[in-house]
């Protein structure tokens, strides 16, 4: 039963997780504070629910690395998600 309720809430704790590709971070800024920036000003998405946010993988020239970052309820998850096609291609 223990194993169950563990598995429950680690599903919940990834439910709040989304990811983006191709926004180029510089080093010294952070990782946050750009999610933020991209939101706001490609489709006016409210960033104030915003959590953490952490980039993945090496730094490589010519590829840019994922972003993780965690949103505070699922409803702002599905606000992020239905505003997609605004973000598409930027």
């Amino acid at each position: 039963m223990n194993k169950l309720i563990v598995l429950d809430h680690e599903c919940h704790k990834r439910a709040l997780n989304l990811i983006i590709v191709g926004i180029k971070k510089e080093n010294a800024k952070d990782t946050l504070v750009v999610v933020e920036e991209q939101l706001k000003t490609k489709s006016q998405i409210q960033t104030n629910y915003l959590i953490e946010a952490t980039t993945v993988g090496k730094i490589l020239e010519h590829k840019h690395r994922l972003i993780y970052f965690k949103v505070s309820s699922i409803d702002h998850k599905f606000d992020v998600l239905s505003k997609y096609p605004s973000l598409k291609g930027s």
